[in-house]
């Protein structure tokens, strides 16, 4: 063994050059190897958070056109009930629909971008917990709202949000915003998780 790396010492000696164009290649390809693999892992982490990871799917429409074929993940609101009612390997759907809002607390508004609406199901499939509320009632009715822990300490700071009230402008043409009760608060969302957010509110609304 010591004779060995004695021969490749001196032979490193001997090309420097070479020696340092080898070292300097294999240290590139291991700095690569190892950026490629933490990126794979975390790709294929994404939602394997969940509990039944392996039994969510998401349903995708094929829209055809006079021009163009392509495929989009909506369908109409009417499908998760009809896949429940006759499907019976179907245990459980969800409908969400994303969008962004006006959110208005006191006399301070705020632009928000994430703002998800999700059947009272939504616990049910995905595996996330509240801190404060109940998950079994909180989307259950119209104008109920959950805020991400970030949202919540955004607009209330170190108080208990619970049962109080955010304005929020979206459905109503008049421009007047609708009180939005909060009914719970929960952690955010992890990074690896395709459905991202910061307002869980009703679908029911």
């Amino acid at each position: 063994m010591k004779t060995s790396l004695a021969v490749i010492f001196r032979a490193m000696v001997r090309g420097k050059t070479y020696a340092a164009l080898n070292i300097f290649g294999l240290a590139i390809g291991l700095a690569c190897f190892g950026l490629i693999s933490a990126w794979v892992m975390n790709e294929m982490s994404y939602d394997r958070f969940h509990e039944n990871h392996d039994r969510i799917v998401r349903l995708a429409g094929n829209v055809k056109t006079d021009s163009e074929t392509f495929d989009q993940a909506v369908t109409s609101p009417p499908m998760a009930e009809a896949l429940v009612r006759d499907y019976p390997e179907v245990e459980a759907a969800v409908r969400l629909s994303d969008r962004g809002a006006i959110v208005q607390s006191g006399e301070k508004q705020f632009d928000e971008s994430s703002l998800l609406f999700a059947d009272q199901s939504f616990f049910d499939i995905f595996s996330y917990d509240l801190t404060t509320g109940d998950k079994h009632s909180a989307l259950k009715d119209p104008y109920s709202i959950v805020l991400t822990q970030s949202m919540a300490e955004k607009y209330f700071g170190s108080e208990n949000p619970l049962g109080k009230t955010l304005k929020i402008f979206l459905f109503d043409p008049d421009g007047k915003g609708a009180p939005y009760k909060i009914t719970g608060v929960m952690p955010d969302p992890p990074k690896n998780s395709h459905v991202v957010f910061d307002f869980l509110g009703s679908f029911n609304t």
